[in-house]
């Protein structure tokens, strides 16, 4: 997800308000995506799903891509670094619940791989698509720096998978998936466990 301000902000929109700008965000993304794509002169829908007939494998393919890595942070979770992380971004799904966790993965999965992998890499190329992507996910925040790196790592990843599939289903479903459960983790980290009873 794109973020390059501090997630302890005070101004922020409360759960309702996050996700109503992710969907505004993730759309807009995803129309300046689809723009790039057709600029280039490709069909649409051919970038998206290919030519059809590898849509069971490149989905599975993404599912189970997504779910190794989403194990490979909860595996890491506990590393100081990685907890740092962790605290920087809860705050900002603190509040979410799952409908609202999943639209946020949908859109964001959706958006991203259109800008990214779909309308950037075969414009501008794999490595500099990476660099880019990494870079939306913090920018020079120093707070934020394992999150710049982590994402630069799944966009050569997502990049693979679509240079392997020809197309961006694999990464779609391997990003919403990666999306849905690290949020969800975070989400239960940023809910305050009630006091207990004397």
């Amino acid at each position: 997800m794109l973020s390059g301000r501090s997630m302890k902000d005070p101004h922020m929109p409360g759960p309702g308000g996050l996700v109503v700008s992710a969907i505004v965000f993730y759309a807009a993304m995803a129309l300046i995506g689809a723009a790039i794509v057709s600029a280039q002169g490709l069909e649409l829908v051919t970038v998206v799903f290919g030519d059809g007939t590898t849509g069971l494998r490149d989905a599975a393919l993404g599912a189970g891509t997504g779910l190794a890595v989403v194990g490979l942070t909860w595996v890491t979770r506990n590393v100081p670094a990685m907890r740092r992380l962790s605290e920087e971004l809860s705050p900002m799904v603190a509040g979410l619940d799952s409908a609202q966790i999943a639209l946020m993965a949908v859109t964001s999965a959706i958006g991203e791989e259109l800008m990214f992998r779909g309308g950037l890499q075969p414009l501008i190329g794999f490595w500099p698509t990476v660099i880019v992507f990494g870079l939306a996910h913090g920018g020079l925040n120093r707070r934020l720096a394992l999150w710049v790196v982590f994402a630069a790592l799944a966009g050569i990843l997502l990049g693979w998978l679509t240079v392997y599939t020809g197309n961006l289903l694999a990464p779609v479903v391997c990003h919403l998936t990666v999306n849905f459960w690290n949020l969800h983790a975070m989400a239960s980290e940023s809910t305050p466990t009630p006091p207990a009873e004397p």
